[in-house]
């Protein structure tokens, strides 16, 4: 039972990694001048829409 509780919070804790790890290369384009705020805040919709 505590290997099951293991591998999901395993889980879960990736799959939030992976969404902030998208949030903040997002971040870090815009601030580098890569995309523009209309970039950005539409990219960012989308992520937090699906959960990426």
């Amino acid at each position: 039972m505590a290997v099951i509780h293991f591998l999901v919070a395993l889980f879960l804790s990736r799959n939030r990694f992976r969404h902030h790890s998208g949030i903040g290369a997002l971040r870090n384009a815009f601030a580098r001048g890569e995309i523009t705020e209309a970039q950005y805040r539409e990219r960012l919709a989308v992520l937090r829409e699906t959960g990426r």
